[in-house]
Formats: structure tokens, C-alpha cells, sequence
């Protein structure tokens, strides 16, 4: 069975913060760069240079979230220049973030005690029938990395790259509610366990024969984007899934309205609530089952 390694590392909070204070990519959160604004004031002149030059490291090719997590594992900056602008940038804001580590710190302790006293191989079967179902093999360990949250849901993210770790956004997320923080691990996890696995082989012939020759325009999030997290949510994450029931989560799901076209971005969650909802007894079939994602399986998964 799996040992999640729980961990607090203030380089890495440091850094997710960074990187949530401006606006580089579709995935910016304007609630949580306010909620961090409101902790700590307003940023000065200088302040907001060093990030502009950060948004610019972002912003290249090929860098963006494998720049970061390279950060995140204290991976060394070969780039001379971008190194100085790194430490600068350290430097300029380091005031700043003691105000937020001071205000975050007790609640991310808190959690991390939480966490540690969950007994997680009452799910040990359970996730031994996912590895299968993604056709791949169990690891040793995985190393949950607990970060500042925003808001009282979590958030979670994974880099395929990085294959045992998990970065948690948990600090101000209700301590009551460790039904919906395990929701968020486990998610991040499957996605982990996702990528490990040569089970998108099926889901790609799939999109080529059922999907791809309706021209359909690309939106923000990829066709990828939407399959896979609708697979992933199936399983655990929308209280429709195989796991939400194992956490004692009741089946919550109420019916989705229309989503116009002018809303349809908007409502992208809903829209992956909808399909997990419609796939996630065929998921939970093959996993009681011991099955394997399949030509059939993804052909559903595609329809749908």
C-alpha cells in the first residue's frame, strides 16, 4: 500500500504564491489573488515589476508549470539570468510573504496533524482495483506537499514529470470537512496514476473516430482536458464516483441545466459534472470488475 508523506515547505508555498499573484495563463484566480491582497496589502511599484518580470519566465515556451514544479522539487535554475531574477524577485517580496506565512503557517500544521491521523489502507483494496483499471503499478510513496488555500474547498496539482508528488491547497479549507480534502487527494492521485498508464491509447483512437471529424472549435481547455478529468471525477472528486461513496459521501448530484453558449466556459465545471455523472457506473463496473480501460470503455466515454 501507498504512504502519503505529508510535508510542509515554506520555498514551496512561497512559490505557489508567487505564481498565483499574476496573471500568466487561463488558470489565474482572481478570488484567491484578492484573498492574498486582503492578508498582506497591496503590492508597491517594485514589487510589482519583479512580478512582471516572473509573468515574462512564465510566459516562455516550454516553461510555464515545468518551470515551476522544478521550482517546487529545488531543482537548480540554469538559466544565469533568470536565476537573478529569481533571487530578486526572493528578495523584494520576502516581507510580504512573512505576513502570509504567519497567517497560513497554524493552519497548514493543523491540517497536516488532520491528515496523518487518517487511516488510509482502509482503501488499500480499493485503490489496488484503480492501478488496475489504469493497467499500471502501485508506488511506495507519494509525497503531499500542503500548501495555502484560498478558499474552504481544496485544490490540488500534480506534473506528469513528477510522478510521486502532490501539491495540496488546503490551509484555509473547512477542518471539518476532511471528506472533501481526501475528494481533492485522491483526484490528484488518480491523476498521477493516469499518467503512468498507456490507457490513453484507447482514449485517443476514440477522439479520431468519434470526435475529431466533427470539426467542433477548440475551446480554452483541450478535448484531453475534458475526457480525462471527466474519467478522474467518474472515480472520485463530484460525489458521483466509485471512491465518494467509499468516503461516505452521499450521491449529491442534482440535474445540469442547459448551458448556452454564451455560458459554456463559465460552466465547464458543470460540464464535466454532467459527463462524470453519465459514465461513472460504467467506471465503477470495470473497477469491481477488475477491467481494464478498453476500446469499449473509451468509445463510451467519447459518445457521452
Amino acid at each position: 500500500m501507498f504512504l502519503y508523506n505529508f510535508k510542509i515547505n515554506k520555498e514551496i508555498c512561497f512559490i505557489y504564491w508567487i505564481q498565483s499573484s499574476i496573471e500568466w495563463n487561463w488558470y489565474f484566480n482572481h478570488k484567491e489573488y484578492e484573498k492574498w491582497i486582503q492578508i498582506t496589502g497591496n503590492f508597491n511599484n517594485e514589487e510589482k515589476k519583479v512580478l512582471e518580470s516572473f509573468k515574462n519566465i512564465l510566459q516562455k515556451e516550454n516553461s510555464g508549470y515545468t518551470w515551476l514544479w522544478n521550482r517546487y522539487m529545488g531543482n537548480e535554475i540554469y538559466d544565469k539570468d533568470e536565476k537573478k531574477k529569481w533571487q530578486y524577485l526572493k528578495k523584494v517580496l520576502e516581507n510580504k510573504f512573512e505576513i502570509l506565512w504567519k497567517s497560513e503557517y497554524p493552519k497548514l500544521i493543523a491540517w497536516e496533524g488532520k491528515l496523518e491521523g487518517y487511516y488510509f489502507n482502509d482503501l488499500k483494496d480499493d485503490f489496488e482495483k484503480i492501478y488496475n483499471f489504469f493497467d499500471t503499478k502501485n508506488v511506495d510513496e507519494i509525497v503531499v506537499n500542503l500548501c495555502f488555500g484560498w478558499g474552504k474547498l481544496p485544490g490540488g496539482n500534480v506534473k506528469k514529470e513528477f510522478p510521486n508528488n502532490i501539491l495540496l491547497t488546503v490551509s484555509n479549507s473547512d477542518i471539518t470537512n476532511i471528506n472533501g480534502v481526501l475528494k481533492t487527494l485522491f483526484h490528484e492521485h488518480i491523476h498521477l496514476i493516469e499518467y503512468s498508464s498507456d490507457k490513453d491509447k484507447f482514449l485517443k483512437e476514440s477522439y479520431k473516430k468519434i470526435l475529431a471529424p466533427l470539426n467542433i472549435p477548440k475551446q480554452k481547455q483541450s478535448w484531453r482536458h475534458l475526457i480525462v478529468e471527466s474519467i478522474i471525477f467518474s472515480i472520485v472528486g463530484k460525489d458521483v464516483g466509485y471512491l465518494d461513496k467509499k468516503i461516505g459521501i452521499k450521491n449529491t448530484f442534482k440535474k445540469t441545466k442547459i448551458i448556452s453558449e454564451k455560458n459554456k466556459i463559465k460552466n465547464y465545471g458543470e460540464k464535466i459534472k454532467n459527463i462524470s455523472k453519465k459514465i461513472s457506473k460504467l467506471t465503477e463496473k470495470y473497477i469491481r470488475e477488475g477491467k481494464t480501460i478498453d476500446k469499449d470503455y473509451s468509445d463510451f466515454v467519447i459518445n457521452t
